[in-house]
């Protein structure tokens, strides 16, 4: 019978290779909705909008050469420009305000 072989000295390694592949690999965990959509309670509002601030702004760090590069022509400063649109350096109410009429969402 001729037909195709596997090494079977292979077959460990290959085992060993996808449980540390499949080990190593992070883990997700959903959540449906967020504290304030759960309880509706407006003192975690402020609490929200400053997480929601935090992903912002390191998103504008993680692209900041990408946006310079593609919109130098018309912006100098990335994160000056932000805060000056939006103001959340120093004031989260626009955050806030989003927070409550959008529900959490």
């Amino acid at each position: 019978m001729s037909g195709t072989r596997i090494n079977a000295s292979r077959v460990p390694y290959l085992l060993l290779i996808l449980v540390l592949v499949l080990g190593c690999s992070r883990r997700v965990w959903c959540v449906d909705g967020d504290e304030y959509n759960r309880t509706r309670n407006p003192k975690v509002v402020p609490l929200v909008a400053s997480l929601i601030y935090s992903q912002i702004s390191n998103l504008t760090k993680i692209f900041n050469k990408e946006i310079t590069k593609s919109l130098g022509y018309c912006i100098n400063d990335v994160n000056a420009d932000l805060n000056e649109a939006f103001n959340f350096a120093s004031n989260l109410d626009f955050l806030n305000k989003c927070v409550m009429q959008t529900k959490g969402d």
